[in-house]
C-alpha cells in the first residue's frame, strides 16, 4: 500500500501539462523529463506530512510566490486549506483555472506582495511553502557576489 504522498490523482490534460512545465517560464527552465516533476512534488508532500505530523485535512498551508501553484494544488488535492500568494498573476491565473477545474474549494489564489502578509492579514498557518521566493532570493544573492 502506498503512502498518502504517493497517491496519484487523476488530473485533466491541461493540469498535467501545467505540472510538467513547472518552472519553465523565461529562459531559465527546461522541460522535466518523464515524471520527474511529479516525483518532486510528491516528495515535498511527503516531507510536509512527515514534519507536520498531521493529516493534510488538518493543515492550513500558505504558499509564498506560488507561481502557477503546483504545490498549493497538490496540497489542496490532499485536503489542506491553502492560500497561494504571488505578486504576479500571469502564472497564477493558470493555477487558479486548474483549481477551478478540479473543484478545489479550499484553495485560494491571491495577488499580493509577500511583505503585506502578517498575522492580522492572513492568520496562522501550520505549514509555509517558501519555494518560489526562496529561489529568487538565492538567485539574487548569487548575482550580488
Amino acid at each position: 500500500m502506498s503512502t498518502p504522498s504517493e497517491r496519484v490523482y487523476d488530473l485533466d490534460p491541461e493540469t498535467l501539462e501545467l505540472f510538467r512545465l513547472k518552472g519553465m517560464y523565461g529562459n531559465c527552465g527546461t522541460v522535466q523529463i518523464g515524471n520527474a516533476n511529479g516525483v518532486k512534488v510528491r516528495r515535498v508532500m511527503q516531507i510536509t506530512s512527515d514534519f507536520a505530523r498531521a493529516s493534510f485535512r488538518q493543515l492550513r498551508i500558505i504558499d509564498f510566490a506560488c507561481g502557477e501553484g503546483v504545490y498549493a494544488i497538490e496540497a489542496a488535492l490532499r485536503g489542506a486549506e491553502v492560500v497561494a500568494l504571488d505578486a504576479r498573476t500571469e502564472r497564477m491565473k493558470e493555477g487558479a483555472r486548474a483549481a477551478e477545474r478540479l473543484g478545489l474549494t479550499k484553495l485560494r489564489f491571491e495577488q499580493t506582495d509577500v511583505r503585506n502578509v502578517n498575522l492580522g492579514s492572513h492568520g496562522m498557518f501550520d505549514v509555509i511553502f517558501f519555494f518560489g521566493i526562496l529561489y529568487h532570493l538565492m538567485i539574487r544573492t548569487y548575482f550580488e557576489f
